[in-house]
Order: structure tokens, then C-alpha cells, then sequence
């Protein structure tokens, strides 16, 4: 429950080497046009850092997110 704790330690982490290669390596996927899904056992988006890496994501290159999560049709957003 302490989610602005993890969203805190989360981001350090993600400034880590190897962090930034594998979000470059996300990146290098996406450009290519291949859909990506990060899964996470947690349900909602905003509790999880799943959403912290999509954010970092979109800041390298230009992407859609869509959160799937239950009880919501992303088919018809």
C-alpha cells in the first residue's frame, strides 16, 4: 500500500545501466513495430511499476500504452 514509496525507489532504479539498456533494447522493439506487453501480477496500473516503465518508454519513443485491466474492453476506448 505504500505506493508513492515504490514509485520513489522504482524511478532510482531505472536510472540504473542496466535499466536504461533493457529500456533502449523496449525501445528498439517498439520502433521495429512489434506490440509489447509488460505483465505484472498487479491489477491496477497505477499501483505498479509496469506503468513507471511504459511511462519511461514513451519518453525514448513514441508509443501507445493501454492498460489492460479487468472489466475494461481496450478495443473500445
Amino acid at each position: 500500500g505504500r505506493h508513492a514509496d515504490m514509485r520513489e525507489i522504482f524511478g532510482r532504479q531505472l536510472l540504473t545501466d542496466a535499466a536504461q539498456h533493457a529500456l533502449d533494447d523496449l525501445a528498439s522493439i517498439v520502433r521495429g513495430g512489434t506490440r509489447c506487453a509488460l505483465l505484472c501480477f498487479e491489477a491496477s496500473p497505477t499501483h505498479c511499476h509496469r506503468a513507471i516503465v511504459a511511462d519511461a518508454l514513451v519518453a525514448r519513443v513514441p508509443a501507445t500504452i493501454v492498460h489492460l485491466t479487468p472489466g475494461r474492453d481496450p478495443a473500445v476506448d
